[in-house]
C-alpha cells in the first residue's frame, strides 16, 4: 500500500524516520521477508540522489515486523541545502513458484529541510 509521508527536518539535526508498511489489503507486511528495502532521497527535481538507506541500515520492529526505522545523522543533514526533497521507500518481495520477485513503492512524499533561521522562527 502506497502511503504519502512528508516530514521536516532542520539542517544539521539528527532524526529518526519510521514507516509502517502494509499489503494492498491492509494487512501488515513482514519486512523481514523482503529481499531488499530501499529508501532514497532526491533533490527537488528527482534528478540527483542525495541519500540512500537499505534494509541493513534500518531497524525492523513491530509486533508483525511491519515497521522500519532509519536514522538521518546530523553530519548528513548538514550537507543538505534548505529546500524540498523527494523521498521514496521501495520493498522487493520474494517470488512465489513460477514468478519472480516483486518490487513496489510503499511510501513516498516530501522532505523539507529547514535552515537555522526558519527553525528559530525568524525566517
Amino acid at each position: 500500500m502506497r502511503q504519502h509521508e512528508s516530514f521536516k527536518i532542520a539542517q544539521g539535526e539528527y532524526q529518526q524516520v519510521s514507516f509502517t508498511v502494509s499489503e494492498d489489503s491492509g494487512t501488515a507486511l513482514d519486512l523481514t521477508t523482503c529481499t531488499s528495502i530501499d529508501w532514497v532521497i532526491w533533490d527537488g527535481s528527482a534528478d540527483v540522489e542525495v541519500l540512500r538507506r537499505e534494509k541493513a541500515d534500518g531497524t525492523i520492529s513491530g509486533a508483525q515486523s511491519d515497521i522500519i526505522e532509519f536514522e538521518l545523522y546530523s553530519t548528513e543533514t548538514s550537507d543538505l541545502d534548505p529546500g524540498t526533497y523527494l523521498h521514496q521507500l521501495t520493498v522487493t518481495l520474494p517470488g512465489v513458484v513460477g514468478t519472480g520477485e516483486q518490487t513496489k513503492v510503499v511510501a513516498q512524499g516530501h522532505l523539507r529541510v529547514l535552515d537555522s533561521v526558519e527553525v528559530q522562527g525568524v525566517g
